[in-house]
Parts: structure tokens; sequence; C-alpha cells
């Protein structure tokens, strides 16, 4: 019995030394927290970044263009009213109609560098060389009439709409080229909305921040003009800073012009474009987001202009307000889940 005894207390120790030894053995094979970081899934960490912080520019040069292009040509500019909505009216058609252009070329232009990614950076140079200029009385023309000052900042916005649509449309849709998982795909999303959160934030600071310490006047005028170009410019440095790590971080699949392996259908079971519009769900769609973007873009553009011309608040108003507008938003849509079980209950 002794002999039994000790036996299977060996065996016991045999096992239990063998087990703490596999242990060690899985612990040393498991990959520390910083390689998990930097191998996670078929999308690293840092790529996922690097493709988040690509539309910064756009969100900053959005942010300007819908919160104070009718205050800067209204109060600063001192173009009629008449005129300042005429080149709103203008960039707005040239986005439109740029975007199923571009989105067109994006799917159908392949190279080694990629197709998407080339598209962005024309659009980016599109962008960069128009935006000063209209933040920024007419060069040559200032003292000619009207006519010729409308032509000039019509040319640089159409430009600068037309990048801004070619931008916007490459890098959105390069999230199902650079992975086919859809948990990745929403992550992507929601890292781009982060950097859109964080670009628009700092644009309303900074626009804050210069209107409280230069200038004391109580409202907005002439003389504040380079406060809006400096920041013009401010945000031409900051915005090509981004796009130059989104490039050199985000790497496109070869074939991503052409129905990329990343897809979740090949390109001959996608729908001709033509059939979207016999879609029911299609205008549906289109109206609910039309609806949402028509309240959002009206609030934003003419809420600075009406605190100051009619409410006649103080000029930090329009960088307070917009702000406080902003995070309200943000902070509504950790309910939006709640909301919508309820409401799609009944």
């Amino acid at each position: 019995m002794r002999a039994f005894s000790q036996f299977s207390e060996d065996t016991m120790d045999e096992n239990s030394a063998g087990s703490e030894e596999s242990q060690v053995q899985a612990e040393e094979r498991r990959p520390s927290l910083l390689a998990r970081f930097f191998k996670s899934g078929d999308l690293p960490y840092p790529r996922r970044i690097a493709y988040g912080i690509g539309h910064v520019f756009n969100d900053l040069c959005a942010s300007m263009w819908f919160t104070y292009f009718l205050l800067f040509y209204h109060l600063v500019l001192r173009i009629d009213n008449t005129d300042a909505g005429l080149l709103v009216l203008i960039g707005q058609i040239a986005d439109a109609l740029t975007t199923p252009v571009v989105g067109h070329f994006c799917d159908n232009t392949s190279n080694r560098y990629g197709g998407r990614k080339t598209w962005h950076l024309i659009g980016t140079g599109m962008v960069a060389c128009s935006l000063f200029f209209f933040w920024h009385e007419c060069i040559y023309c200032s003292m000619q009439p009207m006519k010729y000052q409308i032509l000039y900042f019509s040319c640089f916005i159409i430009v600068f709409q037309a990048g801004w649509a070619t931008v916007q449309v490459s890098h959105l849709s390069l999230i199902p080229v650079l992975t086919s998982d859809k948990s990745i795909r929403v992550e992507l999303n929601s890292i781009r909305y982060a950097f859109t959160i964080l670009s628009n934030s700092g644009v309303f600071i900074v626009v804050l921040v210069l209107l409280s310490s230069v200038n004391k006047s109580s409202q907005i005028t002439p003389n504040d003009q380079w406060l809006f170009s400096g920041t013009a410019l401010g945000i031409i440095v900051v915005g090509l800073s981004f796009v130059f790590m989104f490039h050199v971080g985000t790497k496109e699949p070869s074939n991503g012009g052409h129905g990329s392996a990343a897809s979740d259908q090949p390109t001959n079971n996608r729908l001709p474009w033509y059939r979207w519009f016999l879609n029911p769900k299609f205008y549906l769609v289109a109206l609910i987001y039309m609806s949402s973007r028509l309240i959002v873009n009206l609030t934003q553009v003419y809420s600075p202009l009406y605190m100051i011309d009619s409410l006649k608040m103080y000029r930090s108003s329009v960088a307070i307000i917009p702000l406080v507008i902003y995070f309200s938003g943000l902070i509504a849509t950790f309910f939006m889940k709640r909301l919508n079980e309820f409401v799609g209950r009944y």
C-alpha cells in the first residue's frame, strides 16, 4: 500500500509539474499586449487609426465652411446677403455633381498606389490650393464691381467643393476594401467619427480663443479678416499633416479598384447603378438622410449669423454656441440605442 501510495503521489507531482510547464509555455507563446496591438485581425490598430485620420482635413474645412462662411462674407467682406447665399449654393451644387462622378472613378481606377488613395490625394490638393482664397478678400478685384468678385470667389469655391467631395467619397469607399470583417468596418466608422468630433471642436475652440483674446470689439468687423484667413492657413497646415500620416499608414489592396477580395461579394453580383433608382428603399433612405442633414446644415449655417446680426450677442458666442450644440448632439448619441429600442416597440 505504501508503495502504491508513493507511486500515486509521484504521478500526481509529475502531472502537476507537466501542467505548470504547459501553462508556462502557453504564456510564453501568447503574444504581448503590444504585439496584439500591432497584429489585430486582418487590419492592425495602427492602420485603423491611420485610416480614421484621413478625413480630418475635410472635417476641419467643413466646420469652417458651414459655421462661418455666411458670417465672414456678410460681416467681414460686406457682401450682400443674396450674393453670399449664391456662393453657398454654387458650392453645394458643385459638391452634388462631383460626388457620383468621383464614386464611379474610385470604383474603376486601379494602380500600384491604390485608386482610392490616388483620388484622395487629388482631392486634397484641390482643397489645399483653394481654401485660403475664399477666406480672404479678392486679391486683385477687391475694388472692382461685385460681379467680378462673385466670379473670383465662385471659381475657388467650385474647386474646393469638388475636391472636398472627392476626398469624402474616396475615403469612405476605402472601408469595404480594407477589410471584410463587419465589426472592423463599424470600428473604422467610429474612429472616423471620433476624429470628426475632435476636428470640429478644435476649430470652435481656436476661433473662440482668437475672438476672445484679440480685438476687444463686441462685434465682428472687417478688421477681423486676418482671424479667418489665419485660421484657414492653420487648417491647411494641420490638415496636410494628417493627410500625410493617412497615406503613409494606410495600404490599399492592389485589387481594390475592381471588386477587391475584401469585399463581401464579387463585382459581377453588384447591382448596376441604374437599378438603385428602381428600389423604393433607396428613396426612403435618401429622404430620411436629406431631412436630417437639412436640419443640421440650417442650424450650423444660420445660427452664428442670427446670433450676431439679429440678437446682437457678443462675438465669442459664434464659437461657444456651436460648440455647445455639437457636444449636446454627441451626448444624445449615447441614448439613441435605448430610444430606438423603445420606439421600435410601438
